[in-house]
């Protein structure tokens, strides 16, 4: 016996509910997607190219297994260790390009140049990724998919069927929506 599901409503012209908005009318499906395997410079070059903040890692039969994040890759043990050096040491005067976060710390956390030999091509994704990934099904409420990361302190979730990556919600697809809703049909 198959479930129906109520017809969606739409809200009236200019206001989001979040009750009636699915993942997957929101969700980003052109996604960066990182192997196991790769080496973090690698995936360094890659955020840093795309401008990701973060990119979910997939095994070798392609299923989700983890995500890996510029705070995963900048985290204070990689550099203790001299697996990599912050942009932040090579500063000795305020920031003169205005790059600095709110906080006052320049928004370049690390750079690929300055990996220690350790990490250049030996260190791999698989060793630096946060593994169990947040998922939601592509089903989901914009509203449930936000309490989500609001529970699990993270920006972004990323929208399975099964094992597949279909895409990712993120805060700022949400912000995005919230600044330019759907108009009414």
């Amino acid at each position: 016996m198959k479930t129906r599901q109520p017809a969606r409503q739409r809200a009236p012209r200019g206001v989001v509910d979040p009750a009636r908005i699915l993942a997957r009318d929101v969700m980003c499906t052109e996604v960066l997607v990182l192997r196991a395997g790769e080496s973090i410079r690698s995936a360094a070059e890659q955020l840093e190219e795309t401008g990701a903040s973060g990119a979910p890692v997939v095994d070798e039969a392609g299923h989700l297994i983890g995500v890996l994040t510029t705070k995963d890759i900048s985290r204070s043990e990689h550099v203790d260790a001299g697996r990599i050096r912050t942009r932040l040491e090579d500063i000795s005067e305020p920031d003169d390009a205005r790059t600095a976060d709110a906080e006052g710390f320049d928004e370049e956390v690390f750079a690929t140049e300055a990996f220690g030999v350790e990490v250049a091509g030996r260190a791999r994704i698989g060793d630096w990724m946060t593994p169990g990934v947040t998922t939601v099904g592509p089903d989901t409420t914009l509203g449930d998919a936000c309490r989500v990361m609001i529970d699990e302190n993270i920006h972004r979730v990323f929208v399975v069927d099964e094992k597949r990556l279909l895409g990712v919600v993120s805060s700022k697809d949400v912000v995005r929506l919230l600044a330019s809703p759907p108009r009414a049909r």
